[in-house]
């Protein structure tokens, strides 16, 4: 995740993780092989040219870019060790979407934050 952390701040426009890969900062509960990275349709054309995939080692996983309809959305993530998170509403959602390998931490989700 370094990398796309690296690439956000020298872009220096809004970007929120989801799904497991956001929802571990809250709540661990597996371990997430997809990174879901939330942006503005505006800027899907400097993600796609700062983002090129390079090989990191022999395992699966991937970036999934995600447009948000409401930018406003991004502006709800938060900071978590200078990597910015999806609002814990939209990590629920990804969960939940996820199926059942996210439906635990979907409900650690809840439980932390007292839904």
């Amino acid at each position: 995740m370094g990398t796309l952390q690296k690439t956000a701040r020298e872009l220096n426009v809004p970007y929120a993780i989801g799904g497991l890969a956001g929802a571990s900062f809250i709540r661990r509960g597996v371990e997430p092989v997809d990174v879901v990275v939330w942006i503005r349709r505006d800027d899907g054309e400097l993600w796609a040219r700062e983002l090129a995939p390079v090989t990191s080692r022999p395992a699966s996983g991937r970036v999934t870019v995600q447009v948000t309809r409401d930018p406003f959305v991004l502006s709800l993530a938060s900071d978590r060790n200078g990597i910015q998170v999806a609002d814990p509403v939209q990590l629920y959602l990804d969960c939940r979407a996820a199926g059942e390998r996210a439906l635990e931490v979907a409900d650690g989700i809840r439980g932390e934050m007292g839904w």
